[in-house]
């Protein structure tokens, strides 16, 4: 298959200072068991995610909002994958048509990637768009706005679990990963958590995907 090189896949994320993030609640790629948050997303940090992964690549100016009927992203907090060429297994504006084996391993049909391809999951989305990657190594976790995080998780009503959507603190996230680097949108740039001043610094895009 025709792929374009890691340097020229990187090139282009570092210029449109994308991220490519799996979201909490995108059940693509995470199997049967423990699809909730913060299980979801552990799965992954811990690789215990075979196959491919369905990932939505996102820029600043992205939202996501469980009130909104259109977003960018499928959640509003994910793990930040990281890939090269060999990893980068498909890409749409839309959906990639990937599909569970009976392993429950997600798979999905290769085919020529161009550098257009990656341009138009952007400019021709017209709701989230799709990548598919095999896991190489986890960046980081994204959050979209630390003051608006929900999730679908496991809640006790009555005596009964129920998967429902809720909405979590900051803090909660920043203890849940507490060994993990913490990434949002800022100012039209990506900003890093500084654990010690609880603020967010701009960082350089190449910083990432390098």
């Amino acid at each position: 298959m025709s792929k374009p090189t890691t340097n020229e896949i990187y090139e282009f994320l570092n210029k449109v200072s994308g991220l490519v993030v799996h979201f909490s609640g995108c059940p693509k790629g995470i199997g049967r068991e423990n699809n909730l948050y913060p299980d979801d997303l552990n799965k992954i940090i811990n690789d215990h995610v075979h196959g491919g992964l369905s990932c939505s690549l996102i820029i600043p100016g992205d939202n996501f909002s469980a009130d909104k009927v259109t977003n960018e992203a499928i959640g509003a907090i994910g793990v930040i994958v990281g890939f090269d060429e060999d990893g980068l297994v498909a890409v749409s504006p839309s959906d990639c048509g990937s599909y569970a084996g009976d392993d429950d391993v997600r798979q999905a049909f290769e085919k020529d990637i161009k550098i257009e391809d990656l341009r138009s999951s952007l400019t021709e989305r017209q709701n989230y768009n799709e990548w598919i990657i095999k896991q190489n190594k986890i960046l980081g976790i994204f959050v979209f706005d630390i003051n608006n995080i929900s999730v679908i998780a496991n809640n006790n009503i009555d005596g009964a679990e129920y998967s429902i959507a809720v909405y979590i603190k900051f803090d909660d996230v920043k203890n849940t990963f507490k060994n993990m680097e913490i990434y949002t949108f800022s100012n039209g740039g990506i900003a890093r958590l500084d654990r010690n001043t609880g603020e967010f610094i701009k960082i350089t895009q190449g910083d990432l995907y390098r």
